[in-house]
Parts: structure tokens; C-alpha cells; sequence
């Protein structure tokens, strides 16, 4: 009886350390599986990218001033209609983490811009004009783009199909006005400014059309520096900054 009882508490201590291997088996196994579709999600989100956008431009007007002595200076307005605009960009998309140990998509960017767009009416004093001449502007610029939300297909192991960017930029840029007469006076000199600092804040909603391919809208606002024909005779004249807001649909392809 006592053999027996031996035997019996021997085939219980197997069949506990058969059962506990098997869990420790299959918790090792969940665990590696879980680290591995981590590490191929991150491997995913890790790619360099071209992207090439087309939109229009808004802008309701800038300020300008007209020096036609030392003493004497007459400011203005000048109002725009609706513009043009285009970029390409070549980004690196990688993984940041943040301080709540957190991980999230992150990308840096390089983004060549240019737009144009119709002066409607100039005002200087009493004078006025209706030009109708185009007013360009080109920058480059570097940003950082962050991921602010997504939508939740990762239980189906699959990326976001959706996702919504915020950026900002900061770069160099120019801006060129064409001279215009004023009721027989030329005062509205050609500038073009010298390059300055420029600003951008943006936001983005892409939808993944392909494993590699996202489609996108985009709307930005744009900061520009002035521009002046500061030298020689009177009159001179200084434009003001130009704030542009900007909406643009565009393609990101992505390569690894």
C-alpha cells in the first residue's frame, strides 16, 4: 500500500512539472511571438519616404509702406485672390519614444515649396490699383511631424489605416512683388527679399492606400519674410510679412 501511495504521489509531481513545462512553454512561446510582431511592427514604421503635394493658397493681404523722402513715408495694403501651390518632400519616418515609455512614429522631413498668387487690388494713401500681376514665393524648409492619432487595426496585426500628423518647420525663403504704377507715379518698386527665416505650422490626415502608399490632405499655415527695394532713388519701397494659409492633397510612396 505504502509502494502504491509512493507511486501515485511520483505520477502527480510528473504530471504538475508536465503541466507547469507546458505553461512556462507557452508563456515563453506568447512572449516571443508578442516581441517579434513588436519587433516587425517597428521594423514597418521605419522607412524613408517621397511625397509630392498640390493645393491652393489663401491669403487676404499683406502690409506695405511707400518712403518718398527721408521724412515723408505712406503705408498700404496690398489683398490677393487665391493661389497656387506645390512641394516635394524627402522624409525619414522612425520610432520615438516618449516619457511615459510610450513608442510613436516621429518624422523628419525636407520640404522644397513654391507658390504664387494674383494681387486682386494695392492701396497706397489715396491711390489706388487693381494689378492683377502675380506675386511668387519659394521656400526650404525642415520639419517635424508627429503622430497625434490613428485608427486601431492593430489587433488584426496590420498598421493604422488611418492617421492624423501635426508639424512644424522652420527654413529659408523668398518672396518676389513686381513694380506697379499708382496713378503715374512709380511707386511700387520690383523687390524680391534678400532670404529670411521662415515658419510653418501643418496638419495632415493620410490614408493608406497600399502597404508602402499613403494618400493625404494636408492644410498649413506659412510665415514669409518681407521684402524691400531699399536703395537708390526715392521712392522705396518695404512689404510687410506675408502670412499664406495653405490646403493640399498629396501621395506618400515609402521605400526601405
Amino acid at each position: 500500500m505504502t509502494l502504491l501511495n509512493q507511486r501515485i504521489t511520483a505520477g502527480r509531481s510528473l504530471s504538475l512539472r508536465a503541466v507547469a513545462l507546458a505553461i512556462c512553454t507557452l508563456a515563453t512561446g506568447a512572449a516571443q511571438a508578442q516581441a517579434s510582431a513588436q519587433a516587425a511592427q517597428k521594423q514597418a514604421e521605419d522607412f524613408w519616404y517621397v511625397q509630392g503635394s498640390l493645393g491652393n493658397l489663401k491669403s487676404s493681404h499683406s502690409a506695405l509702406g511707400v518712403k518718398l523722402s527721408d521724412t515723408v513715408q505712406v503705408s498700404g495694403n496690398s489683398f490677393f485672390d487665391q493661389g497656387r501651390t506645390g512641394s516635394i518632400v524627402l522624409g525619414r519616418q522612425t520610432i520615438h519614444q516618449e516619457q511615459w515609455n510610450q513608442e510613436i512614429p516621429g518624422r523628419w522631413e525636407l520640404e522644397a515649396w513654391q507658390g504664387s498668387a494674383k494681387r486682386s487690388s494695392v492701396r497706397v494713401g489715396v491711390l489706388s490699383a487693381k494689378p492683377g500681376d502675380t506675386v511668387k514665393a519659394r521656400a526650404l524648409m525642415a520639419n517635424f511631424m508627429g503622430r497625434i492619432a490613428e485608427s486601431d487595426e492593430k489587433g488584426q496585426n496590420r498598421l493604422p489605416l488611418w492617421r492624423t500628423w501635426f508639424g512644424v518647420g522652420l527654413g529659408w525663403g523668398t518672396v518676389e512683388y513686381p513694380s506697379l504704377t499708382l496713378s503715374n507715379c512709380n511707386c511700387l518698386r520690383a523687390a524680391e527679399s534678400d532670404g529670411d527665416m521662415v515658419v510653418q505650422a501643418k496638419l495632415a490626415v493620410e490614408r493608406y492606400v497600399a502597404q508602402d502608399t499613403a494618400v493625404f490632405v494636408q492644410a498649413a499655415r506659412i510665415w514669409f519674410p518681407g521684402a524691400s527695394y531699399g536703395s537708390g532713388p526715392y521712392p522705396r519701397t518695404q512689404y510687410g510679412d506675408w502670412g499664406l494659409t495653405t490646403y493640399s492633397v498629396g501621395v506618400r510612396v515609402g521605400f526601405r
